[in-house]
């Protein structure tokens, strides 16, 4: 486990997985079924979300050389217009938040504060 993740581990399983399949062979197992059970998250949390969207995988894409930082930079490019498009679409002030939670990131990025990020979603 990686402790640059901390709070909620946002992306520490995409994290984790990566590194085993540069040492092992992943398997697919198509008839599996899974159950992922999550809390919704607060409105006050969403901007935190935003920031993690963009610190979190900037970090995975700088950490792991097989990675490309610019696609990593086109990927988050559709994330925030995800986050903007829904917060027109539904008039949903939390998506607006992670909008600018995603700017924030951004422009730490661009900054050279890439701190990670401490705090839960919940």
């Amino acid at each position: 486990y990686d402790g640059w993740f901390l709070g909620t581990g946002y992306l520490e399983d995409v994290d984790y997985s990566y590194r085993v399949s540069r040492r092992y062979r992943l398997a697919v197992v198509a008839d599996a079924r899974v159950q992922h059970l999550t809390h919704p998250v607060p409105a006050d949390r969403q901007f935190l979300v935003g920031r993690s969207q963009i610190i979190n995988r900037v970090y995975l894409a700088r950490k792991h050389t097989g990675l490309s930082v610019a696609l990593c930079a086109w990927a988050l490019l559709g994330t925030s217009s995800l986050n903007f498009g829904l917060s027109l679409l539904d008039r949903d002030r939390a998506r607006l938040s992670r909008l600018r939670g995603n700017l924030a990131g951004v422009g730490s990025i661009l900054r050279g504060r890439t701190d990670r990020l401490n705090g839960m979603f919940k």
